[in-house]
């Protein structure tokens, strides 16, 4: 007898959302930023998930990979608070394997008001309003934490 399950079956799913779903994972597993990017900018949904609804931000938290966990946070603007098949977040992963980084940046990340959440964390206490469409003072993203700058 089968019980209900979590699990997504592949095979119910829209033929070219599960052709995107591999190439995210794959790139945020291999940790390349210039092939997410480019995924980004050929508009692949980067907050698709697997078969156990794991995201690219799931992988990246896991694999400690700051820069990339920033970029889908900032740029990308996948969903922090999605959960796994096993009710676990990103940060959940970045806390388990010790992550610290990754662990600092995602609490930020998920105490912002959902309101506040379109805004990239780095810009958030940002100080130059001065000439905000002039994009020679302005970086059109940024991977920096506030602390950084």
């Amino acid at each position: 007898m089968h019980t209900t399950s979590n699990k997504i079956d592949p095979r119910r799913r829209d033929f070219l959302e599960r052709d995107a779903v591999m190439p995210a994972m794959y790139v945020a597993r291999s940790r390349d930023m210039v092939a997410l990017r480019r995924l980004y900018m050929q508009g692949v949904d980067l907050s698709t998930c697997d078969y156990d609804r794991r995201t690219p931000l799931h992988v990246a938290a896991s694999e400690g990979d700051l820069n990339m966990v920033k970029f889908l946070v900032n740029v990308a603007k996948v969903d922090v608070d999605a959960r796994d098949r096993w009710n676990r977040s990103a940060l959940d992963d970045a806390r388990f394997f010790k992550h610290t980084a990754c662990v600092d940046f995602l609490e930020r990340a998920v105490a912002r008001p959902e309101a506040r959440r379109s805004q990239s964390i780095s810009s958030e206490d940002s100080e130059s309003e001065d000439h905000p469409f002039d994009i020679a003072q302005r970086p059109l993203f940024s991977l920096d934490t506030p602390d950084q700058q």
